[in-house]
C-alpha cells in the first residue's frame, strides 16, 4: 500500500505538470497567430469599349504578351491598356520580359522576367496605364500605382507615380516587376 507521502508527491507533480502544460497553451505563451492578409486597394475600373494605350480596341479577354528585350538597347512591350517602356542600359543581357492582363476592365497587371535573379534594374523602366473611360472613379484625378511587395503581401503606391487628368494616362518609373495596379489615391487603397 503506497504511503501517504507519496501519494501526496505524485499528486503534486500531476497538479505542477497540469498546471506546465497549461503554461504552454495560455495566451501569453502560445504562438503568434498570423496577421490578417491586407485588403487589395480598389483597383481603377474602366469601360470595355475603349482604346488601348496603342489606339487599338481593348481585348475582351485576359491576355498574356511576352517579348525578348535587350537591355542594352531598350524595347517596349504593350498589353491592352498597359505600356513597358525600357531604357538602353535597364539590364545586361536579353531578358524574357512578360506582361499579364487578368481582366482588361480592371487595371492591373502582372510584370515578370525569365530571370528573376535579375530583377533589379540598373535604369528604371516605364510601366503606363491608359485610364480613359473610367467607371469607378469620379476623375482621373488622383489616380496612382500601387505595387504588391511579394515579401509582405502588402500594397502601397509607386513613388513618383503620375496622372495626367485630361488624358487618363498615369506613369511610374519601376526598379522591379511585381503586380502594379492603379488606384484613385490614398482612399483607394
Amino acid at each position: 500500500m503506497p504511503s501517504r507521502q507519496t501519494i501526496t508527491l505524485g499528486g503534486t507533480l500531476l497538479v505542477g505538470l497540469l498546471l506546465f502544460c497549461g503554461c504552454l497553451t495560455s495566451p501569453e505563451t502560445a504562438p503568434p497567430a498570423a496577421p490578417e492578409p491586407e485588403p487589395e486597394p480598389t483597383f481603377v475600373q474602366v469601360s470595355a469599349d475603349s482604346l488601348d494605350s496603342a489606339g487599338h480596341l481593348v481585348p475582351a479577354e485576359p491576355s498574356v504578351v511576352s517579348a525578348k528585350i535587350d537591355g542594352s538597347v531598350g524595347g517596349e512591350l504593350h498589353n491592352g491598356r498597359f505600356s513597358l517602356q525600357v531604357p538602353k542600359g535597364a539590364w545586361e543581357g536579353t531578358l524574357t520580359v512578360t506582361m499579364t492582363v487578368p481582366n482588361p476592365t480592371v487595371m492591373r497587371c502582372d510584370l515578370t522576367i525569365d530571370k528573376p535573379d535579375q530583377n533589379h534594374f540598373k535604369q528604371p523602366v516605364v510601366l503606363c496605364g491608359m485610364c480613359n473611360n473610367v467607371v469607378s472613379a469620379n476623375s482621373a484625378d488622383g489616380m496612382v500605382f500601387v505595387c504588391l511587395n511579394d515579401m509582405t503581401g502588402k500594397w502601397s503606391p509607386v513613388a513618383g507615380s503620375t496622372t495626367n487628368a485630361n488624358t487618363g494616362l498615369v506613369s511610374a518609373s519601376l526598379q522591379h516587376f511585381s503586380q502594379y495596379g492603379v488606384a484613385q489615391g490614398k482612399a483607394g487603397w
